[in-house]
Parts: C-alpha cells; structure tokens; sequence
C-alpha cells in the first residue's frame, strides 16, 4: 500500500543523507537497483507523480556520466525496467495528463538509446503507451497511438 512505498522512500532518502555525510559515491549511496524498487512500488499503488519524481531524481546521476558501449555505471545506469515501471504508473493513473507523461517517458527512453545507453525497447513499452492513449479520452490519441 501506499504507506509503505513512503516507508520504501523514507529509507532511499535514509540512504542518502548518510552517503553525502561520507562524500562521494560510497557504499551507502543507494543506486538505480534500489531507486527501481521505490520506484516499482509507487507504481503498484498507482502514484505516478511520486514514480515519476523518482526517475527526475536518478537520471541526472546517468546523464552525468559518459556511456561507454556494454558496459555500465557500477551504481547508475538507466534499464527499460524502471522506465517500464513508470509507464505502467502512468498507464493506470487515470491523470488528466497520464497520455502525455507516458510519450514523455518513452520519448526519454529512445533520447538515453540515441545517447548510447544500452536500453531495449519491449512491446510492453509502447503497449503501456497505448494503454495510457486509449484511456485518456484526449482528441487526437488514436492517432498519436499510430
């Protein structure tokens, strides 16, 4: 339930509080593993706004570092996982704006591919899309669903 993905963010945010006392990237600096299953579990309880924060605050943590071709970051690196996460959140949320974060997401996906990080694309990627399209009752989503 909802109360304890706040219980599952009040340790992420444990975690780092102690990690920037140590400086630098430590043992405690909780990495994309441990955002992931904030991040899942805000999407369980259909709190896409909370889901999505999440993903605003780790990638940065990427995007500051250089992709090298099949290798990753030991502690940031994006994976079609936790974008599928928050596109499922998205999906479901019944937001005014859902259609509209959930192309978002997507469009940040293939933005991180371009960049040369190693992120696949699955059907239930775009299928999430059209999921969050079809639902949103927005003029114009059949057609964006294309």
């Amino acid at each position: 339930d909802k109360l304890h993905a706040q219980k599952a963010e009040d340790l992420l945010n444990y975690a780092e509080a102690a990690s920037s006392k140590l400086g630098g990237v430590n043992m405690l600096t909780p990495g994309t593993d441990t955002y992931g299953i904030v991040i899942h579990a805000y999407a369980k309880v259909g709190d896409a706004s909370k889901a999505e924060e999440l993903l605003q605050r780790i990638e940065p943590k990427w995007l500051n570092e250089t992709p090298s071709p099949g290798s990753k970051n030991d502690r940031f690196y994006p994976t079609s996982k936790l974008y599928q996460s928050v596109l499922a959140a998205w999906a479901f949320s019944r937001q005014p704006n859902s259609a509209r974060m959930a192309e978002s997401v997507l469009e940040k996906m293939s933005h991180l591919q371009q960049l040369g990080y190693d992120l696949r694309f699955k059907t239930i990627h775009y299928n999430l899309v059209i999921n969050a399209l079809a639902k949103s009752g927005e003029h114009g989503a059949a057609v964006r669903a294309e």
